[in-house]
Protein backbone atom coordinates (compact mmCIF):
# COMPACT_ATOMS: atom_id res chain seq x y z
CA UNK A 1 0.00 0.00 0.00
CA UNK A 2 2.47 2.51 0.84
CA UNK A 3 4.27 2.05 -2.30
CA UNK A 4 1.04 2.17 -4.50
CA UNK A 5 0.66 5.81 -2.66
CA UNK A 6 4.18 7.04 -3.43
CA UNK A 7 4.25 5.64 -7.39
CA UNK A 8 0.81 7.56 -7.64
CA UNK A 9 1.67 10.66 -6.23
CA UNK A 10 5.13 10.90 -8.17
CA UNK A 11 2.88 9.42 -11.64
CA UNK A 12 4.83 6.05 -11.96
CA UNK A 13 2.57 3.93 -14.03
CA UNK A 14 1.65 1.09 -12.56
CA UNK A 15 3.23 -1.78 -14.47
CA UNK A 16 6.94 0.11 -13.52
CA UNK A 17 5.99 -0.58 -9.71
CA UNK A 18 7.55 -4.00 -9.20
CA UNK A 19 10.59 -2.71 -10.99
CA UNK A 20 11.52 0.00 -9.28
CA UNK A 21 10.55 -1.84 -6.11
CA UNK A 22 13.61 -4.16 -6.87
CA UNK A 23 15.57 -1.33 -7.52
CA UNK A 24 14.64 0.45 -4.00
CA UNK A 25 15.17 -2.95 -2.10
CA UNK A 26 18.66 -3.10 -3.02
CA UNK A 27 19.54 0.23 -2.22
CA UNK A 28 17.85 -0.08 1.20
CA UNK A 29 19.77 -2.83 2.42
CA UNK A 30 22.77 -2.53 4.44
CA UNK A 31 24.31 -5.76 3.25
CA UNK A 32 27.77 -4.98 0.88
CA UNK A 33 26.24 -5.56 -2.27
CA UNK A 34 28.14 -2.42 -3.86
CA UNK A 35 27.47 -4.28 -7.59
CA UNK A 36 24.44 -4.40 -7.64
CA UNK A 37 23.27 -1.29 -5.84
CA UNK A 38 25.26 0.60 -8.22
CA UNK A 39 23.39 -0.79 -10.72
CA UNK A 40 19.62 -0.49 -9.13
CA UNK A 41 20.91 3.20 -8.33
CA UNK A 42 21.75 3.78 -12.34
CA UNK A 43 18.76 2.67 -13.40
CA UNK A 44 16.55 4.30 -10.65
CA UNK A 45 18.02 7.74 -11.59
CA UNK A 46 17.73 7.09 -15.25
CA UNK A 47 14.21 6.14 -14.72
CA UNK A 48 12.98 8.88 -12.69
CA UNK A 49 15.05 11.56 -14.85
CA UNK A 50 12.86 10.00 -17.60
CA UNK A 51 9.79 10.69 -15.93
CA UNK A 52 10.95 14.32 -14.80
CA UNK A 53 12.04 15.52 -18.51
CA UNK A 54 8.23 13.75 -19.84
CA UNK A 55 6.38 15.02 -16.91
CA UNK A 56 8.04 18.90 -17.86
CA UNK A 57 6.52 18.58 -21.20
CA UNK A 58 2.81 17.46 -19.75
CA UNK A 59 2.83 18.93 -16.16
CA UNK A 60 0.17 16.84 -15.08
CA UNK A 61 -1.12 16.82 -11.73
CA UNK A 62 1.76 14.95 -9.86
CA UNK A 63 4.19 16.05 -7.10
CA UNK A 64 6.34 16.35 -9.79
CA UNK A 65 4.16 18.59 -12.29
CA UNK A 66 3.33 20.87 -9.44
CA UNK A 67 6.60 21.74 -8.83
CA UNK A 68 7.11 22.42 -12.01
CA UNK A 69 4.57 24.22 -12.34
CA UNK A 70 4.83 26.65 -9.08
CA UNK A 71 8.87 26.99 -10.29
CA UNK A 72 9.18 26.31 -13.97
CA UNK A 73 13.04 26.47 -14.80
CA UNK A 74 14.13 27.61 -11.37
CA UNK A 75 14.50 23.58 -10.62
CA UNK A 76 16.40 21.95 -13.43
CA UNK A 77 15.92 18.62 -14.09
CA UNK A 78 18.59 17.28 -12.11
CA UNK A 79 17.49 18.57 -8.91
CA UNK A 80 13.54 17.03 -9.93
CA UNK A 81 15.18 14.06 -10.14
CA UNK A 82 16.99 14.23 -6.67
CA UNK A 83 13.73 15.45 -5.38
CA UNK A 84 11.46 12.81 -6.73
CA UNK A 85 14.31 10.24 -5.37
CA UNK A 86 14.24 11.22 -1.80
CA UNK A 87 10.38 10.17 -1.09
CA UNK A 88 11.55 6.77 -2.28
CA UNK A 89 14.03 6.18 -1.02
CA UNK A 90 12.76 7.70 2.89
CA UNK A 91 9.45 7.07 2.92
CA UNK A 92 8.10 3.82 1.02
CA UNK A 93 10.06 1.46 3.19
CA UNK A 94 9.68 3.33 6.59
CA UNK A 95 5.79 3.54 6.07
CA UNK A 96 5.80 -0.22 5.21
CA UNK A 97 7.55 -1.10 8.02
CA UNK A 98 5.90 0.90 10.22
CA UNK A 99 2.69 -0.76 9.13
CA UNK A 100 4.05 -4.28 9.55
CA UNK A 101 5.58 -3.41 12.94
CA UNK A 102 2.14 -1.90 14.21
CA UNK A 103 0.10 -4.68 13.45
CA UNK A 104 2.64 -7.11 15.03
CA UNK A 105 2.56 -5.53 18.38
CA UNK A 106 -1.38 -5.17 18.32
CA UNK A 107 -1.99 -8.89 17.54
CA UNK A 108 0.72 -9.64 19.96
CA UNK A 109 -1.45 -7.82 22.60
CA UNK A 110 -5.46 -7.85 22.70
CA UNK A 111 -5.62 -5.32 24.70
CA UNK A 112 -4.35 -2.95 23.16
CA UNK A 113 -5.65 -4.22 20.04
CA UNK A 114 -9.29 -4.43 21.22
CA UNK A 115 -8.64 -0.64 22.11
CA UNK A 116 -7.92 0.45 18.68
CA UNK A 117 -10.61 -1.89 16.98
CA UNK A 118 -13.42 -0.36 19.39
CA UNK A 119 -12.68 3.03 19.17
CA UNK A 120 -11.40 3.74 22.45
CA UNK A 121 -8.31 4.52 21.34
CA UNK A 122 -7.62 7.78 19.30
CA UNK A 123 -6.06 6.70 15.67
CA UNK A 124 -3.85 10.06 16.26
CA UNK A 125 -2.83 9.05 20.01
CA UNK A 126 -2.10 5.38 18.40
CA UNK A 127 -0.08 6.17 15.69
CA UNK A 128 2.15 8.52 18.00
CA UNK A 129 2.49 5.54 20.43
CA UNK A 130 3.28 3.06 17.29
CA UNK A 131 6.05 5.24 16.06
CA UNK A 132 7.50 5.79 19.24
CA UNK A 133 7.37 2.11 20.54
CA UNK A 134 9.05 0.33 17.78
CA UNK A 135 10.96 2.98 15.77
CA UNK A 136 11.84 1.72 11.80
CA UNK A 137 14.81 3.92 11.85
CA UNK A 138 16.30 2.21 14.70
CA UNK A 139 20.20 2.46 13.16
CA UNK A 140 22.41 5.01 14.84
CA UNK A 141 23.09 8.51 13.87
CA UNK A 142 26.55 10.34 14.66
CA UNK A 143 26.70 13.78 15.53
CA UNK A 144 30.71 15.49 15.89
CA UNK A 145 30.38 18.32 19.06
CA UNK A 146 31.33 21.09 18.29
CA UNK A 147 31.95 22.82 22.05
CA UNK A 148 32.36 21.32 25.25
CA UNK A 149 28.81 20.54 26.44
CA UNK A 150 27.46 18.10 29.49
CA UNK A 151 24.04 16.24 29.01
CA UNK A 152 22.43 14.10 32.02
CA UNK A 153 25.62 14.95 33.61
CA UNK A 154 27.62 13.34 31.36
CA UNK A 155 30.49 15.52 29.67
CA UNK A 156 31.13 16.00 25.86
CA UNK A 157 34.18 17.54 24.75
CA UNK A 158 34.19 19.70 21.40
CA UNK A 159 35.88 17.02 19.01
CA UNK A 160 33.81 13.93 20.23
CA UNK A 161 31.79 11.80 18.29
CA UNK A 162 28.21 10.94 19.73
CA UNK A 163 25.83 8.19 18.66
CA UNK A 164 22.46 8.53 18.65
CA UNK A 165 20.18 6.27 18.88
CA UNK A 166 16.63 7.20 18.02
CA UNK A 167 14.94 3.59 19.31
CA UNK A 168 16.85 4.10 22.44
CA UNK A 169 15.70 8.00 23.18
CA UNK A 170 12.18 6.78 22.60
CA UNK A 171 12.40 4.54 25.34
CA UNK A 172 13.92 7.22 27.81
CA UNK A 173 11.72 6.96 31.16
CA UNK A 174 12.02 10.60 31.52
CA UNK A 175 9.76 10.75 28.24
CA UNK A 176 6.97 8.80 29.49
CA UNK A 177 6.14 6.28 32.08
CA UNK A 178 6.79 2.82 31.62
CA UNK A 179 8.29 3.34 28.23
CA UNK A 180 8.68 -0.37 27.46
CA UNK A 181 4.90 -0.90 27.41
CA UNK A 182 2.86 -0.22 24.90
CA UNK A 183 -0.28 2.10 25.51
CA UNK A 184 -2.56 3.04 22.33
CA UNK A 185 -4.19 5.41 24.89
CA UNK A 186 -1.15 7.42 26.24
CA UNK A 187 -1.08 11.07 25.98
CA UNK A 188 1.21 11.43 22.88
CA UNK A 189 4.46 12.14 24.01
CA UNK A 190 7.32 13.77 22.25
CA UNK A 191 9.35 11.06 20.15
CA UNK A 192 12.13 11.17 18.21
CA UNK A 193 11.12 8.70 15.51
CA UNK A 194 10.46 11.37 12.77
CA UNK A 195 13.76 13.06 13.43
CA UNK A 196 14.23 16.56 14.70
CA UNK A 197 15.28 19.81 12.91
CA UNK A 198 16.55 20.38 9.69
CA UNK A 199 16.49 16.63 8.57
CA UNK A 200 13.19 16.14 10.39
CA UNK A 201 10.98 13.24 7.94
CA UNK A 202 10.02 14.27 5.21
CA UNK A 203 6.90 12.17 4.65
CA UNK A 204 5.95 12.26 8.52
CA UNK A 205 2.17 13.26 7.60
CA UNK A 206 1.66 10.56 5.18
CA UNK A 207 3.20 7.91 7.54
CA UNK A 208 0.58 9.09 10.13
CA UNK A 209 -1.92 8.98 7.44
CA UNK A 210 -1.50 5.66 6.69
CA UNK A 211 -0.96 4.72 10.04
CA UNK A 212 -4.02 6.21 11.39
CA UNK A 213 -6.47 4.75 8.36
CA UNK A 214 -4.69 1.62 7.91
CA UNK A 215 -4.58 0.06 11.34
CA UNK A 216 -8.00 0.57 12.74
CA UNK A 217 -9.80 -0.31 9.54
CA UNK A 218 -7.97 -3.65 9.49
CA UNK A 219 -8.03 -4.56 12.66
CA UNK A 220 -12.41 -4.15 12.26
CA UNK A 221 -12.05 -5.88 8.91
CA UNK A 222 -10.25 -9.03 11.11
CA UNK A 223 -11.47 -9.09 14.58
CA UNK A 224 -9.55 -12.67 14.98
CA UNK A 225 -6.74 -11.18 13.38
CA UNK A 226 -3.66 -13.14 15.31
CA UNK A 227 -0.17 -14.91 13.90
CA UNK A 228 -0.02 -17.56 11.48
CA UNK A 229 3.34 -18.55 13.84
CA UNK A 230 4.88 -17.63 16.87
CA UNK A 231 6.24 -14.56 17.20
CA UNK A 232 9.86 -16.04 17.88
CA UNK A 233 9.86 -17.47 14.03
CA UNK A 234 9.42 -14.14 12.55
CA UNK A 235 12.66 -12.96 10.28
CA UNK A 236 13.42 -9.05 11.27
CA UNK A 237 15.42 -6.45 8.70
CA UNK A 238 18.21 -5.47 11.33
CA UNK A 239 20.05 -4.70 8.18
CA UNK A 240 17.72 -2.21 6.40
CA UNK A 241 17.35 1.17 6.23
CA UNK A 242 13.71 0.47 7.60
CA UNK A 243 13.45 -2.14 10.35
CA UNK A 244 10.57 -4.23 10.29
CA UNK A 245 9.37 -7.92 9.40
CA UNK A 246 10.04 -9.64 6.25
CA UNK A 247 6.27 -11.14 6.20
CA UNK A 248 4.12 -10.99 8.74
CA UNK A 249 2.00 -14.43 8.05
CA UNK A 250 -1.44 -14.23 9.89
CA UNK A 251 -4.82 -15.90 9.78
CA UNK A 252 -7.87 -14.44 10.59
Amino acid sequence: MPRTLFLELLGVPAEDSDRLHHDLALLLDFHPRHVEQQGAFERLDTYLGALVADQRRTTPDTVVGRLIRAHGTELDDAELTGITTQPLLAGYATVAGTLGLALLMLIDDPGQAKLVRDGDARPETMAEEVLRHLSVVAFGKVFLATEDVTVAGVRIAAGDYVLCQLPSANRDPALAPGPDRLDVTRAPPHHLALGHGAHYCLGAEPARMELRVCVPRVLRRFPDLRLQRPLRDLRFTPLNAAYGVEALPVLW
